[in-house]
């Protein structure tokens, strides 16, 4: 097909308008690009410090469950020892004398 230079003479103003619409949507699709670049960074940066507090936060609940883990047992050991003195001095208080038999051989 033949092309006239009365048909170059309307082509060649509307090349420079397709050449604009070209380079834009070009722009546009880089633009877009970057922005989905920037948006998924900044979702791993904000996933990693997540994490991270998650855990900071975990390891602090389990140091407060052993710290009171270890005042219970603590409290435990002591209550315990309190009964077997008690028990102790019950079993000499309640003693009278000569109810117990000392035999020799």
């Amino acid at each position: 097909m033949p092309i006239r230079p009365i048909d170059l003479q309307v082509m060649i103003p509307k090349v420079v308008d397709v050449s604009r619409i070209h380079a834009n949507e070009q722009q546009q699709n880089l633009a877009a690009l970057q922005s989905k670049n920037q948006s998924v960074e900044k979702q791993a940066e904000d996933s990693m410090k997540q994490v991270n507090r998650q855990n900071e936060l975990h390891k602090v609940s389990i140091r407060d469950k052993n710290e009171r883990k270890g005042r219970e047992s603590q409290q435990e050991d002591t209550n315990q020892q309190k009964k077997k003195n008690n028990e102790n001095q019950n079993i000499y208080n309640n003693k009278t004398p000569g109810s117990t038999i000392d035999i020799r051989l």
